[in-house]
């Protein structure tokens, strides 16, 4: 769609790339999302592009974790590369969550970002964005296959923001109990392939055939990966050639898309479902701070694999990175599902979220409001001080008005003739000042009359005649005139 587009073009601005390369939609090819890297080189730079701070890791007994700040995710393997389907936008207002359907084994996680470069409109968050303190867009995916409320990204406007996340809270033995029971949206969507060749599937066969349980496939398909070497020097596939295969079987090295693609690809010839995901790995903790500095070069893509009840949960393929082993990373706080349920945990959250945005509107007002009143002040001093129109520009608006009541300006006639004649269409009052404007206005422009004496007696004129004009476009037209003893 239209939305997905344009999000894309103002996701990742400061990474050198084709807008489309980020993300494609619809019936588009797909490509790798970071295939701008071919070739590049050290093209990614160590300029800091955002700062997070997590709450609960700060001070001298923080625990730092390894999260990874994701914006934007990935459906459809295309077998060159990654597209998303057909997606909706949606607005929410400031701690408003874009969904209350939430797995049990998930909790809460409150982040601070500040975004340190321009242009940059992803709302970044560890594990799953619920909500923001800023008004913010979903983009949700839809179509009658989609999983319900399942989103692409949310984006918003602003260079700070808190952003809540739900994160899994499921040690492995949680994970290994899992099963298989997958809501059919999710199925649906990240199950699908497209004709991968036999050799990639019986890959994923042959790596995982004494383990039938999900989260151990996983494991193991990830620590296959990470034995190829890590390199941005990769020539692309041939061009009717599998990316995936020609990873795996031919180029044997790449960057984080080829692993991360490669274990989409063989989870879902398992059963498992799987997507990609991209923005940032963990970058440097600063102690001094209690805050994650992120430079340009942790940009990322990584897999993630659904769970049930406990959702998307990352993984490491990527060769010469930390592996996220769950369990471990991050520490598990609680022994089972999350108690109490987790919108119980989030709702104060949330509740701060609304009274921030809320507190940021006053402050807008308490500071637009002498600025209103000044330029009131200063639109009123101009006003009182422009300069005065010409007569001639006067006698115009006398036309016009005329005009509307019913006696506009004759050809040839003269400023007198035409007094006399609108005058005739008006009460006594009315009629008296037309004409007292009228001759004014002809002594002053044609022989030494007062200036003044026509402008103080068009100030009085022209309320008249405006007022008279919207009695009768409402209906009183006729009882006015009645009244004023106008006709003819």
């Amino acid at each position: 769609t239209a939305a997905v587009a344009a999000a894309g073009r103002q996701l990742f601005p400061g990474l050198r790339r084709q807008p489309r390369s980020l993300i494609a939609t619809g019936g588009a090819a797909g490509t790798l999302p970071r295939s701008y890297l071919l070739g590049s080189g050290p093209e990614l730079s160590d300029q800091p592009v955002l700062r997070v701070t997590v709450d609960g890791e700060s001070g001298e007994d923080a625990r730092p974790g390894t999260w990874y700040w994701r914006a934007l995710t990935f459906d459809t393997y295309t077998g060159r590369g990654w597209a998303n389907g057909p997606v909706d936008a949606e607005r929410f207002a400031a701690g408003e969550a874009w969904t209350e359907e939430v797995e049990p084994w998930r909790r809460p996680l409150r982040q601070s970002v500040e975004v340190l470069r321009s242009g940059d409109t992803a709302l970044y968050g560890a594990g799953y964005p619920l909500s923001s303190d800023r008004p913010y867009e979903a983009l949700l995916r839809s179509g009658p296959d989609a999983a319900e409320g399942d989103p692409v990204a949310l984006t918003g406007g602003s260079r700070r923001y808190q952003v809540l996340s739900l994160v899994p809270d499921a040690d492995e033995a949680a994970l290994r109990a899992a099963g298989r029971d997958y809501p059919p949206g999710i199925a649906q969507t990240y199950l699908a392939l497209p004709g991968v060749p036999a050799r990639v599937i019986e890959l994923a066969h042959r790596l995982t055939r004494d383990v039938d349980n999900p989260y151990d496939q996983a494991l193991a398909l990830q620590r296959f990966l990470r034995r190829y070497p890590y390199t941005l020097d990769v020539e692309p596939a041939p061009a009717k050639q599998d990316v995936v295969d020609y990873f795996l079987f031919d180029a044997q090295e790449g960057y984080c898309d080829y692993y991360a693609s490669a274990m989409v690809v063989m989870a879902r010839s398992l059963g498992i479902p799987a997507r990609l995901a991209t923005g940032y790995a963990t970058g440097s903790y600063d102690a001094a701070t209690g805050s994650y500095l992120v430079a340009e070069d942790s940009a990322h893509s990584w897999p993630e694999l659904y769970f049930p009840e406990v959702g998307w949960v990352p993984f490491e393929p990527t060769g010469g990175r930390a592996a996220l082993d769950w369990g471990e990373v991050p520490p598990p706080q609680l022994a089972g599902p999350a108690q109490p349920p987790v919108f119980g945990q989030a709702a104060g959250d949330l509740q701060a979220f609304r009274e921030e945005d809320y507190r940021r509107q006053r402050v807008r007002w308490l500071v637009a409001l002498p600025l209103l009143a000044v330029a009131a002040l200063a639109a009123g001093l101009w006003w009182r001080r422009r300069p005065e129109p010409a007569l001639p520009a006067l006698y115009e608006r006398l036309g016009r008005w005329g005009s509307r009541l019913g006696r506009p300006p004759g050809d040839g006639e003269t400023a007198a003739e035409y007094g006399r004649g609108l005058s005739r269409q008006l009460d006594g009052g009315k009629a008296a000042e037309v004409l007292a404007f009228v001759g004014e206005f002809e002594a002053a422009q044609y022989g030494r009359g007062d200036q003044a004496a026509a402008r103080g007696t068009w100030r009085r004129l022209e309320p008249a005649l405006r007022r008279l004009w919207l009695g009768r476009a409402v209906g009183r037209g006729s009882d006015d005139d009645e009244e004023e003893g106008g006709g003819g």
